[in-house]
């Protein structure tokens, strides 16, 4: 069943009504001694208060479910949870198309209808814990959730050997910081990705061999595309690299020759003489620039992608 997307006065009119069901279910079944004893008595390790307090209407009702006196109060409380869970498939499924995307963007080699599913669950959560009150829309908030699921089910049966919690999130975020620095340069290093991350550099070197010991091995990549390991191995150009780099780098000196010290400034201009090697052919680490210019690694980097933007709006 697929429910048309609301609009933010209907998603709050809806999970207002989902507190209304749940909290008839609660008042009923705190009025009975049995009812009111499993709501004080009910453990559970789940933090949020209506998850918990659902669980323990539901455990409450069991018990009242044996007592005969209690059919009337048993058979009204199920009715208003009923509407309550029905209600929340509403809300939830109101959101479907985020599961969709979700999918999309996470590309790996689990089933997408698993990660559908999963991302389904991840609505019925989201819609469970739904606060109207927070000023935030519904498709906000479930978005987080059906991530997190996609995610972790990706953690857990994504590969043969699942990653420790969390990791997934991390290789992401490394993909796209240097899908980034291709973007910008045609040279990063360690340095650069650990600048890019917020991350020392030692840990920058774990991730990347965590990231490249997943299931795939390093020889089944895919035709063309070399790892991160080779782009980084002692800090040199592969040889197939050697001509495309070369290029760029005659076709770099050309452009500051081209261009006056309007476009770049001295140490703009310094920073990509160095970092680049045009000079004499050898690349230099951020640290060795700042060093010689007196300026921490980021803001080497800083002024290194501020030289490149100004290049290639002159060119443009």
């Amino acid at each position: 069943m697929r429910v048309q997307g609301l609009e933010a006065e209907e998603e709050v009119a809806l999970a207002r009504r989902i507190i209304q069901a749940e909290q008839g279910a609660f008042d009923i079944i705190d009025s009975t001694a049995v009812g009111r004893n499993v709501l004080e008595t009910f453990t559970t390790n789940v933090t949020y208060r209506r998850v918990r307090d659902f669980q323990a209407m539901q455990r409450a009702l069991v018990e009242m479910g044996c007592y005969r006196s209690l059919k009337w109060q048993t058979r009204s409380a199920n009715a208003h949870l009923g509407q309550a869970e029905e209600l929340r498939w509403s809300l939830a499924l109101s959101a479907d198309r985020i599961v969709g995307e979700q999918a999309k963007k996470l590309k790996y080699d689990v089933p997408r209808a698993d990660l559908e599913q999963e991302g389904r669950i991840g609505l019925l959560r989201a819609a469970a814990r739904f606060d109207p009150d927070r000023q935030i829309r519904f498709s906000t908030f479930a978005r987080w959730w059906v991530r997190a699921m996609m995610t972790r089910y990706i953690e857990q049966h994504g590969r043969t050997v699942p990653f420790p919690g969390g990791m997934l999130e991390a290789f992401r975020n490394l993909r796209k910081v240097i899908q980034r620095l291709e973007a910008q340069s045609f040279y990063w290093d360690e340095e650069a990705i650990a600048l890019e991350l917020q991350m020392k550099q030692r840990d920058v070197r774990k991730l990347l061999v965590l990231y490249e010991s997943r299931e795939k091995s390093l020889d089944d990549s895919r035709p063309g595309e070399r790892s991160i390991s080779d782009k980084l191995a002692s800090g040199g150009p592969l040889p197939d690299d050697e001509v495309d780099k070369r290029r760029k780098i005659k076709a770099l000196r050309r452009v500051l020759r081209s261009v006056d010290h309007k476009v770049l400034s001295v140490k703009e201009r310094h920073v990509l003489i160095r970092r680049y090697g045009i000079q004499n052919g050898e690349f230099c680490t951020l640290s060795v620039i700042g060093e010689e210019v007196n300026l921490p690694p980021w803001r080497v980097r800083a002024a290194e992608r501020q030289a490149l933007q100004k290049l290639r709006r002159h060119l443009s």
